[in-house]
């Protein structure tokens, strides 16, 4: 990563709820160069290990824009997009004639500015969408819904024509789907009964108990991303060589892609990232290897993907006592440390270093560093979890 620049990634949706592409929220407070020092480091490496083969669009202000418009064209050259805020007619003209092959996604200062020079996307905030004079104008426009924060919403703005969505809402528990309980709860005994084992006879019991989650936690293993040098062929193999630790933790990995069948991939991808920032945060701050940090990050989506309170998401799993409060309690250390993990998510970076304020918190930028590098192993994981 460039000296410098912190980056946040919001995912980008499409009807289908399959992400498109992500929203690059940079940071650029406190520097001495602020806007030009991001999109200078922007220029020099690209964004690729933030958005691997996906849109990237980086988030600038009008204002930004047009001081700094030369650069606008190399980034059209580097394939990067750009999410321009509260932008009028005239000044979208001025852009398409500067870097005409910029791909933008535009939210417009009024629904006036619709007119003229039409971009990639336009984005309105779903507040805004619910005013009948902004949805007339959008009539007819390609668009996206920002500010969605939950399942209702983003099905009323479908209703309304949003062809895409950006917000949380995937990350909260849907309450009109119809789901799969007896499918959900037979997982999560296995993955239960796999906590309680205190023997690697009885994890090998319990795992075989389901064959597609023995089948999916073999070929997991065995995916390049895994790393082992020799192939596993059975539960007991994989024990022998990870122990039972490890193996347990990488089985609720797997349970966890299992549960999220109905949802989106994203999902998932967002509880890697938090499990191995978490993971890497413990290591750098010096505490005990006790991988608290990783199930709490982990397991921090369990409410989306059962629909239910984190609280009875949680309530038949027998797991330590400070990972359950990491989960339930946004105050104790670990939820201190999760709820960073969500600030740098949604790049609110005044909000990361409050939540870390332990006594042994890391920079802003090691921070950054962490997370940064927390998505290039998440996005590694999960090209495994598809090929399980």
């Amino acid at each position: 990563m460039a000296e410098g620049l912190l980056i946040g990634r919001k995912p980008l949706f499409n009807r289908e709820l399959r992400v498109f592409g992500y929203l690059l929220l940079p940071w650029t407070e406190g520097r001495d160069r602020g806007w030009s020092s991001v999109l200078d480091a922007v220029l020099a490496q690209g964004v690729g290990h933030l958005t691997g083969p996906l849109e990237g669009y980086l988030q600038l202000p009008a204002s930004v824009a047009a001081e700094h418009a030369e650069a606008l064209a190399g980034l059209a050259d580097i394939g990067v997009g750009v999410w321009l805020e509260h932008a009028d007619a005239a000044f979208l003209r001025t852009v398409a004639g500067a870097a005409p092959d910029l791909g933008l996604i535009v939210r417009p200062s009024t629904p006036e500015a619709l007119e003229g020079h039409a971009p990639r996307w336009w984005a309105v905030d779903a507040s805004e969408a619910r005013d009948a004079g902004w949805r007339e104008a959008l009539r007819g426009r390609k668009w996206l819904a920002d500010g969605v924060d939950d399942y209702e919403t983003a099905m009323q703005m479908q209703e309304w024509g949003a062809q895409g969505f950006a917000g949380a809402f995937f990350q909260k528990p849907e309450r009109v789907r119809a789901r799969a309980p007896q499918a959900n709860a037979h997982v999560l005994k296995v993955l239960a009964d796999a906590w309680r084992a205190e023997s690697p006879e009885e994890l090998a019991a319990s795992v075989r108990s389901d064959p597609d989650l023995s089948y999916r936690l073999l070929r997991y293993i065995n995916a390049p991303a895994f790393g082992l040098r020799a192939r596993v062929s059975t539960i007991e193999q994989a024990l022998a060589l990870l122990g039972l630790v490890r193996t347990r933790r990488w089985l609720s990995l797997v349970a966890l892609s299992a549960l999220a069948q109905r949802k989106p991939d994203e999902l998932v991808r967002t509880a890697l990232v938090r499990a191995r920032f978490g993971e890497l945060f413990a290591r750098r701050a010096g505490d005990a290897e006790t991988g608290d940090d990783f199930l709490v990050g982990l397991f921090s989506v369990l409410d989306a993907m059962l629909d239910q309170p984190m609280e009875e998401a949680i309530a038949d799993l027998p797991v330590a006592d400070e990972v359950r409060a990491g989960l339930l309690d946004p105050k104790s250390r670990l939820g201190k440390r999760l709820a960073a993990a969500k600030a740098l998510e949604r790049g609110r970076w005044d909000e990361v270093l409050k939540h870390l304020d332990d006594g042994r918190a890391l920079s802003l930028m090691e921070t950054a560093h962490l997370y940064h590098e927390a998505i290039a192993w998440a996005d590694a994981q999960m090209q495994a979890l598809v090929n399980a």
